[in-house]
């Protein structure tokens, strides 16, 4: 069995070898889609390498972009859950590191005593004052250099690739 991860990239030589054992694979697909999951495996640690250095995990900054995002109206936890694509247990012990680092406060419900909202405290706003101007500079740094024209053809790509995703969903492996 030929084993290998993002940092390896089999060579074309490889999965021209696998084709062989298996006719229908599509080596120049395959080799895209090895190349897109690098990109994106680089892009991922660049982005969240800056992140860290504000101690922020990818999980801390997108709790508190979520809650950033909402305002001081608060939020309940399954709803932070819902909207980061996590389950209500990962979210309550990602909260209550965010509460001992003074980044959020929580507060019973008033009328559901079981009820909690979270929202961003004070130190918790300052921080996030402070990173998401960094964090979207350098994300955008990190698409400088694509065109207008460049941006067009990503998006199209990007919905070509939403779309086979579906259709490999559909399909019984």
């Amino acid at each position: 069995m030929i084993e290998f991860d993002l940092l390896d990239i089999p060579a074309r030589k490889t999965l021209q070898e696998l084709s062989r054992k298996k006719p229908e694979l599509d080596v120049l697909s395959l080799e895209s889609m090895l190349k897109f999951l690098r990109t994106a495996y680089e892009m991922h640690n660049t982005i969240y390498g800056v992140l860290e250095k504000y101690g922020l995990s990818k999980g801390k900054f997108t709790a508190l972009i979520i809650m950033y995002s909402e305002g001081q109206a608060g939020m309940n936890p399954s709803e932070i859950a819902e909207k980061a694509g996590v389950s209500r247990a990962a979210i309550t012990g990602l909260l209550s590191r965010l509460e001992r680092d003074g980044l959020i406060e929580r507060q019973n419900d008033l009328h559901d005593g079981r009820m909690t909202t979270v929202r961003l405290s004070s130190k918790g706003v300052k921080l996030m004052d402070k990173v998401l101007p960094i964090h979207f500079l350098h994300s955008a740094e990190v698409m400088s250099e694509l065109s207008e024209q460049n941006h067009i053809q990503l998006e199209i790509l990007l919905q070509k690739m939403k779309e086979g995703i579906f259709l490999a969903n559909e399909k019984d492996w």
